[in-house]
């Protein structure tokens, strides 16, 4: 599988979204500015999925769903970009982010962690807000996966996506599609990495039909405590 994005050159400029049986996409423009290609590289993958839009959108005035959802975008656009990571795009109603893939870091998975806990956390402050003002409040699940991808600018000369596949990137999609709204679910080889610093729970392990054994799926609660490590720069542009 694949996921497949607007050019990076174009992400903020993704609003407005077209509006299609209740889903949103990002408009794109097609003018290609980079060259095709890819290239094999170790990253850490964040998908994220706003629950509730669509009954928004079904109950109250269509503008209603869609402000809701920029609302979220701006949140996760702006602690993407703090964290050194990059906003990807929209696919299928999943908001992409992918770490170590222009810029890389030796702690990236804890920047997408640190950057997930952030996310979900600006999500409740924005809830309360928004019950506040009478407003359906907010629901967000997340996936983080970790590993190695092909990722790089596919398509034609005339229409291109900067895209992500690989098995990493099928776990996280599957694994975001069972996240439960204000849950952020994770592979082992996210867990592994902060096991010292996590505040991790076991849940049942996810069955995959051509697996010989079922994949683990870990629950990242919160972060012991914080390090200092995050404000050190960055030991590459690939």
């Amino acid at each position: 599988m694949g996921l497949f994005f607007g050019k990076k050159e174009r992400l903020d400029k993704y609003l407005p979204q077209n509006q299609s049986n209740g889903k949103t996409h990002a408009s794109i423009s097609p003018v290609v500015t980079h060259d095709l290609g890819g290239r094999k590289e170790k990253v850490v993958l964040f998908l994220s999925k706003v629950y509730g839009f669509e009954s928004v959108i079904k109950l109250r005035e269509l503008h209603e769903g869609v402000d809701l959802l920029n609302e979220y975008y701006k949140i996760i656009i702006d602690t993407t970009l703090k964290f050194e990571g990059e906003f990807m795009g929209i696919f299928a109603g999943f908001v992409c982010n992918v770490f170590g893939a222009s810029i890389r870091h030796h702690n990236d998975i804890r920047r997408a962690v640190r950057c997930s806990l952030e996310v979900q956390k600006e999500v409740k402050g924005l809830s309360d807000e928004r019950t506040m003002r009478g407003l359906e409040i907010m629901k967000v699940g997340m996936a983080l996966s970790a590993g190695d991808v092909l990722i790089g600018h596919f398509g034609s000369s005339r229409r291109m996506s900067y895209a992500a596949m690989g098995e990493p990137v099928d776990l996280c999609y599957k694994f975001c599609e069972m996240a439960e709204p204000g849950q952020i679910l994770a592979t082992s080889s996210i867990c592994d990495d902060i096991k010292d610093i996590g505040e991790i729970i076991l849940l049942r392990p996810y069955r995959v039909s051509n697996a010989a054994k079922p994949i683990p799926v870990f629950h990242i609660k919160n972060l012991k405590r914080y390090h200092s490590e995050l404000s050190v720069k960055h030991t590459g542009i690939v």
